[in-house]
């Protein structure tokens, strides 16, 4: 177990926000269950989705390191994978066994468990697609046994390993599809920005939360540096010195307007803390 006391959360915070706080990086099982003991603790993934809107945490943040970032053959075409495995790791490993069934995904910045525990997706596709089985704090779960729905789960323990089946395929079409889905990426969304992605859930799929941003004149509307991006209405970045409170007030306008003008309610897809 590593303890970083005065940690600075803006350092691993993709929209680089973020105070000091106290770090706990778990290596192993053992690691976990002392760390369950503790009071108020939350485990971190890839701080990809995760908003630091607080001047300091009381918190005991933990992330997964060690045993929990191996990835492991049980067969020809199903893997076992730490939940603390960044999926772009995960990615390079399927393509170097030939293995298809994630393309569209690439691109996601996140960790197994934490794409897990909020079925992360894209594309049409969702990374619960190719599950089959979890191993949690509190036992291993079947896919049969989990609800998923959009960007929505009912996990609440602890992920430690996901077992995903794929097919094989030629790398030639994996890496064709690959580069098709990260064009699509760099062509729709502001792939160098300090970003959080997607803002907002979006309501429906023929009602997307940036055209309902767009219809209602915020595309680069900015509060202090916290922006709503011109490139991609659901993004919100940071051009600098942007602070969780700009941010937060920025989602506030953002969730009044679209309710005054279009009488929806848009629902945060990113987890504030």
């Amino acid at each position: 177990m590593k303890i970083y006391k005065d940690f600075d959360f803006s350092k691993i915070s993709y929209i680089r926000i973020g105070h000091t706080g106290k770090l706990i990086v778990a290596e192993n099982m053992d690691d976990l269950s002392q760390i369950k003991m503790m009071e108020e603790t939350k485990i971190l993934g890839n701080c990809s989705k995760v908003l630091f809107s607080k001047k300091r945490y009381k918190k005991n943040f933990y992330k997964l390191g060690g045993d929990f970032l191996k990835i492991e053959k049980l067969n020809d075409e199903t893997i076992m994978v730490g939940a603390g495995v960044k999926f772009t790791t995960f990615i390079n490993f399927m393509i170097n066994e030939n293995l298809t069934g994630f393309e569209e995904l690439v691109g996601i910045p996140g960790t197994i468990g934490g794409m897990i525990k909020m079925n992360a997706g894209a594309f049409g596709k969702n990374i619960s697609n190719n599950l089959v089985s979890l191993e949690t704090l509190d036992g291993k779960k079947d896919k049969s046994e989990i609800y998923f729905s959009y960007r929505e789960t009912n996990i609440e323990s602890v992920i430690t390993f996901a077992t995903f089946r794929f097919v094989k395929g030629k790398k030639s079409r994996i890496m064709k599809n690959i580069e098709k889905f990260i064009k699509l990426r760099k062509r729709n969304q502001p792939q160098d920005a300090k970003t959080l992605g997607s803002t907002f859930k979006n309501p429906t799929s023929y009602q997307p939360a940036w055209k309902l941003i767009d219809d209602v004149g915020l595309r680069g509307f900015c509060v202090n540096d916290i922006c709503v991006s011109a490139k991609h209405t659901n993004f919100i970045i940071n051009r600098g010195k942007g602070s969780g409170t700009d941010f937060l007030k920025l989602v506030s306008i953002i969730k009044k307007k679209v309710y005054e003008e279009k009488k929806i309610e848009l629902e945060l897809e990113v987890e504030i803390l």
